[in-house]
């Protein structure tokens, strides 16, 4: 990286030595890839992070292709750790940044849910393990790690990515919601810290509503669900200095129509919002049940088949009960007796309820109490309600294959 190279100066505060570092998570894909390709441009060196050494290899490649004449000297070094991991371990990341003398920035980017719209009752207890520990234990983690190293290169800047649905709850993906809501109080507490300290550190909370990432959300891009690359381009115009101020906010949604859309929904009565909100996720649930009791292509998990099984089991059930008592057998009287009732666990030949063909159709859940929404509070509700990926598009696969073959001189790879 040469002191000549002139740069975009959105992010200049933050490119006050020869070179600067930038840390992101959840490098591989969606919105951390765009900031990886975005930070390169701005003339930071990078840290990737995720947990594929194939796909963080490929990225670093790109990247160093697409910049050899903006930044010929880029440093792309790459650091393998799992997020999701039950308990959390960020010593790989600990291990990495203790190398880099100028950390600079740092993209608390990665998150994920579980997949589907289960409720809470129905959701995989090892799903809401992992779905916690991505979002709320390994930001956390991150977080306490690098601000040592962030005023170490004073101004710098901290970025926690949270979501839109953090704002509201949101049902039927409530543990995701629930993080995310923690994602912004945590990111705004670290900000006030800091403030009260006097430090030159920045932090800025962001909420992405639907964002296309080529994975659990497809497409080319629309006002409501961007293109990766676009929100990121709009976040850094969020961070970058104004007129009026210097330094960025502590919580954003730099997404105009996103941010319109929540500043539609805080106009409204709060029972008014939360039932569009509800609404939407019961119309999106039924959606999935009804794809995957018919053989539809859903990706994600939900909870509709077993509970169609389990209605029409209840039904059955419940008829062979009254036929019985219409019909009692020839030795009912030997049976007519005390009867105690024993509750166990365990024994295979307990009568079990008869289960359902997995192509039941799926019970319609409805929401009397709201009304029909207009086109603009449906793509309103609808910002809120699907800013979830699947467990997949946490960054990349959870098998990663072997190593690849070792990179540019320029290239450090970090393992656990």
């Amino acid at each position: 990286m040469t002191a000549s190279t002139t740069y975009p100066p959105a992010l200049a505060r933050y490119r006050h030595t020869a070179a600067p570092y930038a840390l992101i998570t959840g490098s591989t894909a969606g919105m951390g890839e765009a900031w990886a390709y975005a930070l390169a441009s701005h003339g930071f060196n990078l840290l990737l992070h995720g947990r594929s050494e194939e796909k963080l290899s490929s990225l670093r490649d790109s990247i160093l292709s697409q910049n050899v004449q903006i930044t010929p000297n880029l440093d792309i070094r790459y650091v393998i750790c799992d997020a999701s991991l039950v308990p959390t371990n960020i010593k790989p990341i600990r291990e990495a940044i203790g190398k880099i003398a100028n950390l600079a920035i740092v993209v608390n980017n990665v998150g994920g849910s579980g997949g589907g719209y289960d409720s809470i009752e129905e959701a995989d207890p090892e799903k809401l393990e992992d779905e916690i520990a991505t979002n709320v234990t390994f930001p956390s983690l991150v977080a306490n790690a690098t601000l040592p190293k962030l005023r170490q290169q004073q101004p710098s800047l901290m970025v926690n990515v949270s979501s839109i649905s953090g704002l509201f709850p949101t049902p039927f993906v409530t543990g995701y919601s629930a993080s995310k809501a923690f994602n912004r109080h945590f990111s705004m507490g670290i900000y006030h810290e800091e403030k009260a300290l006097g430090t030159q550190v920045d932090v800025v909370c962001l909420g992405p509503g639907v964002v296309v990432n080529n994975r659990g959300v497809q497409g080319g891009g629309t006002s409501m669900a961007p293109l990766a690359s676009t929100w990121v381009d709009n976040a850094i115009k969020t961070i970058a200095p104004k007129l009026w101020r210097s330094r960025p906010p502590a919580w954003s949604l730099p997404h105009p129509p996103h941010n319109m859309a929540a500043q539609f929904c805080k106009l409204l009565p709060e029972s008014v919002a939360l039932g569009l909100f509800r609404k939407e996720m019961i119309g999106l649930r039924n959606n999935e049940g009804n794809n995957r009791a018919g053989g539809g292509s859903s990706a994600n998990g939900t909870g509709f088949t077993h509970l169609s099984a389990r209605a029409e089991a209840r039904s059955k059930a419940k008829a062979s009960a009254t036929a019985s008592k219409s019909n009692p057998p020839a030795n009912a009287a030997s049976r007519s007796g005390p009867v105690s009732e024993v509750t166990q666990a365990g024994p295979a030949s307990a009568p079990q309820p008869e289960r359902a063909p997995a192509s039941a159709p799926a019970p319609a859940l409805t929401q009397s109490a709201a009304a029909p929404a207009s086109p603009s509070t449906a793509g309103v509700s609808a910002a809120k309600a699907s800013p979830h990926l699947s467990k997949k598009s946490v960054d990349e696969s959870a098998n990663p294959k072997p190593p690849a073959a070792a990179g540019p001189p320029t290239t450090e790879i970090l393992a656990a």
